[in-house]
């Protein structure tokens, strides 16, 4: 029989514990910071790609920089929008803002004051200004902070000033502005003035929307850096001995946490990736890479589920492999993912048939369907088919800006309770 421990061994057992809840709590800590950072990245891609739909389809001037501030507001979630138009050449100031209580013949004094809070432009980058640097507004309301952009056009017709302020009142009812957003702001005027000069140049658009691509990218691999490293970690504690049930369970919630917030941010990659990188065909056998996928989700989640493959053609194709990969990988996932729990054969049919120049390929399953009225959604972005959903809305958006890339389309058909049938049609590409 044992001796009972002493005082120092239990004081030193005491003291590791501590050690242990205070790592634990510190890589909470971390992953609850990173889930909100991507969170606010995610809204406001969002809000911005729906601007730039917007602001595609209106031909008038004096709308298009209407709705500037109206999205000023709504992306950055200030207080007030302010947009100033000035013709060097008359001196003449136009404004049009969005939430600012102003008299007209007061206008032109405001657009001054605001121009001259700022520093020498520069095209390309946003300024935050402070309480200090804002005063001479006053005359108006007593502002907090302010976020602003300005360029001139390359002939120096124009210039444009973008800017969100918040006042002294409302300020506490605001996040302060951080960098991030500035960063974003900037993102954000490069587009509007993209969208300006582009009624002269359009592919100054497209270079915007690069741009925009590769801030993405790189926000996105700025994110996945702390979540790898709390996935070390997390490994590295789940490793240890005598761990208590209860913090098993929470390391267990926080391990999920992660992978949720990884692949979100592996989605936002794929997405970028397709953006950015031109269609690379090769040769392969497409059977053998559904097989691979299926297994590859089969061992990760260990669910019963039965694969079948009917190959009514040749199965090697040659398109974009790694593309491909991707919108075959969403929608087995999704057909595993949203099985029948109540059926004891959920299944999922993978076929490929030759129709005319095109590859007609689909992924079926008897799982839970997506009701009709939702159908015509669920490519759209953030958009979740059911209400059993646990995705972020961007899996079949990829799929379909995947798939028109390619040249082809996708499609489905469901029913509640019945099951899914997505289906591809992809052009057959002649081998150089």
């Amino acid at each position: 029989m044992s001796s009972p421990a002493s005082y120092e061994e239990l004081l030193q057992q005491y003291q590791e514990l501590q050690l242990r809840v205070t790592r634990f709590s510190a890589i909470e800590q971390e992953l609850i910071n990173t889930r909100d950072r991507l969170d606010n990245e995610l809204v406001m891609y969002k809000r911005l790609h729906e601007f730039n739909v917007k602001a595609l389809a209106l031909q008038a001037e004096a709308d298009f920089l209407a709705l500037v501030a109206e999205y000023i507001i709504d992306i950055f979630e200030v207080e007030e929008a302010a947009i100033i138009l000035y013709q060097p050449s008359v001196k003449k100031y136009q404004l049009i803002h969005e939430g600012l209580d102003i008299q007209e013949k007061d206008c032109t004094h405001f657009a001054q004051q605001l121009i001259a809070a700022l520093p020498t432009p520069v095209t390309g980058n946003a300024q935050l200004l402070n309480k200090e640097e804002v005063k001479g507004l006053a005359f108006f309301k007593s502002y907090d902070a302010a976020i602003a952009y300005q360029y001139t056009d390359e002939d120096n017709h124009y210039q444009l000033t973008i800017a969100g302020l918040i006042s002294t009142a409302k300020a506490p009812l605001y996040a302060a502005l951080q960098e991030r957003q500035r960063t974003i702001f900037g993102v954000f005027g490069q587009q509007v003035q993209a969208l300006m000069t582009s009624r002269k140049k359009t592919e100054e658009l497209k270079k915007i929307n690069a741009e925009l691509d590769n801030f993405v990218y790189s926000v996105s691999h700025d994110l996945r850096s702390p979540l790898l490293s709390i996935k070390g970690i997390l490994s590295l504690v789940f490793n240890l001995e005598q761990i208590q049930p209860e913090t098993a369970e929470y390391l267990q919630l926080a391990e999920t946490s992660v992978e949720r917030l990884d692949n979100t941010i592996q989605e936002i990659l794929e997405y970028s990736r397709n953006a950015r990188l031109h269609v690379k065909p090769e040769q392969f056998n497409v059977k053998e890479l559904a097989e691979e996928i299926f297994k590859d989700i089969q061992f990760s989640t260990n669910l019963p589920v039965q694969f079948h493959a009917q190959i009514e053609a040749d199965p090697m194709l040659y398109t974009d492999r790694s593309r491909l990969n991707t919108v075959l990988k969403n929608l087995i996932s999704n057909a595993v993912k949203y099985r029948r729990k109540d059926i004891d054969n959920p299944e999922v049919h993978f076929s490929l048939f030759q129709q005319d120049d095109h590859w007609h390929i689909e992924v079926k399953d008897n799982g839970e369907g997506i009701p009709e009225d939702r159908l015509d959604k669920i490519f759209d972005m953030f958009y979740r088919g059911t209400k059993n959903s646990i995705g972020n809305g961007l899996g079949l958006y990829i799929c379909k800006e995947i798939v028109e890339k390619l040249n082809g389309t996708i499609t489905v058909e469901s029913k509640p309770n019945e099951g899914t049938t997505m289906t591809l049609l992809l052009p057959k590409i002649k081998e150089s």
